[in-house]
This record gives structure tokens, C-alpha cells and sequence, in this order.
């Protein structure tokens, strides 16, 4: 079975674990390739949002935005992406100055081209279910490994050999001993990896056991006026009402019955973003709802801790390095693992692979 399920999910395994790896440090490496439109010189005070906002109408008057992402770091710039389907164009801004830096397709971009190949396989819905079932996959290899070390003629508490007589012999020394090193970490990668790509399945599941539900966003009846209050004004609601919340995004009305919505980070979540939301009647600003993602539903909850265990977010840079160097080891085991199975499955004539003791261990 190791080999088989080897052979059929090796290299899609390695290039998802090396897509992976270059993720865990997307938003640094998109920052460096990226200076001009992302990097700003912080200084003591901004300038309203409203302004920003109104510089973007006057730019671009044929083109609505859709969300905006604040900037929430002292160096980073102002995002705000248009209504345009699945690969909406953004514009930048200096929260400090309000001057236009440019404009991009974030999912055009190398972050975002690697983005959409580890979770969709650039394949759309289809390439994200194969990404799925590959977490399975990693999960089912990781089971027989285990397996077959548990069957071998030593004690398992035995810890590999690296040193070996046969070239054969030491790469399998050195599959087994970089397996069962990251065996943990690749387990939480994969589950993790698995659940967000079944998220509303995961969160259905946890919530029928746990007999709730997470409410939808809330409806209004259409407003005579469309026009919007000020961002700026909104934003102070938001955070007199919920002080412990840190605004992240402003999501503009989709719709005439659509909400204006804050999304934001509450003291004690995960998330870097957050995954809790302030709903205000666009007509007049006042709040409607807010759904904070600490009492939310324990579903809701459940799938936000799923991507800070998926990338190492908890422990900081040291625990984000360790699962970049594990997004490594499928290549390293697809590798060692297919000169393996090609000298068992290919011979050399009148040879056949020696096995060592250290094989065994």
C-alpha cells in the first residue's frame, strides 16, 4: 500500500509540500518582490479613510470597490480591491500621505500563483477537491509507514541507522529517518489542510454534534439612498462599541440588501485577519450585528484555528520555519522513495537490492 499510494500522490504531494513551504513566508517574500506597492515610511499620523476612498472614486469612476484591507502594520499599504469577479484588480494607498502607489492582480502575482496551485492545483473547484483528497492521501502514507517500520525485525524504539554499506540500504535509512522526524507536523499539515478544503462540511459536522449553527450575515430591505457613511465614522463605531476589536477589512454592500461589514481581529484570536465581523446599516451606520468569533458556533470556531495550525502561526517565526522545512520533506521522501521502488521494481541484472541490518532497524 505505501508504495502504491506513493507512487500515485508523489508528486503532486511534493509539489503541494514545496508551494506549501514558500507560503508559510508569502507575505515577506511578496513584500520584497514588491517594495513599491506594498512598503510605505510610516509616520505619526494618517489620513482619514474617506479621503483615500474618495482619491480611488475620482481614479477609477467606472469601477466599484468591493472590500478594503486596512493597513494594519506601521510599514504596510492601504488595499482596496474592485468588484470584478474572481481576479479583481486592487489599487494601493499610502495610509499616510493617500497617494496612489499602483495597481495589481494580487492573484496574477507570484504569491498568488502559488496561492491558487497549492489549493486549487490551478484547477478551480476541481484542483481544490484533488488537493483534499491528497491530504488523505498524505495522511493513508504516513499510517503505512509506520506500519511497515512497526514490522520490521527491531524494536521500533530503535532509532535508524544513517550509515549503511549499500546505497540502497542508506536511502532507505534516510527515508525512514526524515518520515518519522516529521511525521507529526506532517499529520497536523495534512489534517488541517484536509478540514479547510471541506471547510463547510468540517464546520457542518462539529456543529450538528454540537447541536448548533453558525448564523448567516444579516439581510435589510433596500434603502432609498445608496449612498455610504463615512468609513472614518464607522470605524470609530466599531471601535467604541467592541473595544477589543482590531478593524482588518471593510466589505462594501454587495447589494441593496446587503450589509456594510467590518471584518476584524478580536483580542485572543488566532487569525492574524480575524474571522469576527461587525454588521452597520449602510444608510446610517449604526451597528446591527456583531458576530464575534470567540462565542461564535463550535464549528465557526473550530475552522478558524485550522489555518494558524496549517502554517505554524502560533509559536512565530521559529514553529513557521519548522513547517517550511516539513513542506520540504514530501520531495525528499518522493525522492528517496522512487530510487527505492526503481532499483525493487528494475534490478540490475544479476543483482538483487542487498538488505542490510541497518535496513531493519
Amino acid at each position: 500500500m505505501h508504495l502504491s499510494v506513493g507512487i500515485v500522490a508523489g508528486v503532486l504531494l511534493t509539489l503541494t509540500g514545496l508551494t506549501g513551504s514558500m507560503l508559510v513566508f508569502g507575505d515577506e517574500i511578496d513584500g520584497l518582490l514588491n517594495p513599491a506597492l506594498l512598503q510605505v515610511e510610516p509616520r505619526a499620523d494618517r489620513v482619514p479613510l474617506d479621503t483615500i476612498v474618495s482619491g480611488i472614486h475620482t481614479a477609477f469612476p467606472d469601477r466599484s470597490i468591493d472590500r478594503i484591507h486596512l493597513a494594519s502594520e506601521p510599514g504596510s499599504s492601504l488595499e482596496a480591491c474592485f468588484a470584478e469577479g474572481q481576479e479583481p484588480a486592487c489599487v494601493y494607498a499610502d495610509p499616510y500621505t493617500g497617494a496612489q502607489l499602483g495597481t495589481r492582480v494580487p492573484a496574477r502575482s507570484l504569491k498568488g500563483r502559488v496561492f491558487l496551485f497549492h489549493r486549487r492545483l490551478l484547477s478551480g473547484a476541481v484542483g481544490e477537491t484533488i488537493v483534499g483528497i491528497e491530504g488523505a492521501l498524505l495522511i493513508v502514507l504516513s499510517a503505512s509507514g509506520v506500519m511497515l517500520w512497526m514490522s520490521g525485525r527491531r524494536p521500533i524504539v530503535r532509532w535508524p541507522s544513517i550509515s549503511a554499506t549499500t546505497p540502497y540500504a542508506r536511502r532507505h535509512n534516510w527515508h525512514r529517518l526524515v518520515g518519522f522526524t516529521a511525521l507529526p507536523l506532517l499529520l497536523l499539515i495534512a489534517t488541517t489542510g484536509m478540514a479547510m478544503v471541506f471547510r463547510p462540511t468540517f464546520e457542518g459536522t462539529v456543529n450538528r454534534l454540537a447541536s448548533s449553527a453558525t448564523p448567516r450575515p444579516p439581510t435589510l430591505s433596500p434603502a432609498a439612498s445608496t449612498a455610504l457613511p463615512s468609513l472614518d465614522a464607522v470605524l470609530q463605531t466599531v471601535k467604541r462599541t467592541a473595544p477589543d476589536a482590531e478593524p482588518t477589512y471593510v466589505i462594501l454592500p454587495a447589494s441593496p440588501a446587503a450589509p456594510l461589514a467590518v471584518r476584524a481581529r478580536m483580542r485572543g484570536e488566532w487569525l492574524p485577519k480575524g474571522r469576527s465581523f461587525v454588521y452597520l446599516d449602510p444608510s446610517t451606520g449604526t451597528i446591527i450585528r456583531i458576530d464575534d468569533a470567540r462565542k461564535a458556533a463550535p464549528g465557526y470556531r473550530a475552522g478558524n484555528v485550522l489555518y494558524p495550525l496549517h502554517v505554524g502561526l502560533l509559536g512565530g517565526w521559529p514553529t513557521r520555519l519548522m513547517h517550511c522545512l516539513v513542506g520540504l520533506a514530501p520531495a525528499f521522501l518522493c525522492w528517496t522513495g522512487t530510487l527505492m521502488a526503481w532499483r525493487r521494481l528494475f534490478p540490475r541484472r544479476g543483482r538483487a537490492p542487498r538488505r542490510s541490518s541497518a535496513m531493519a532497524a
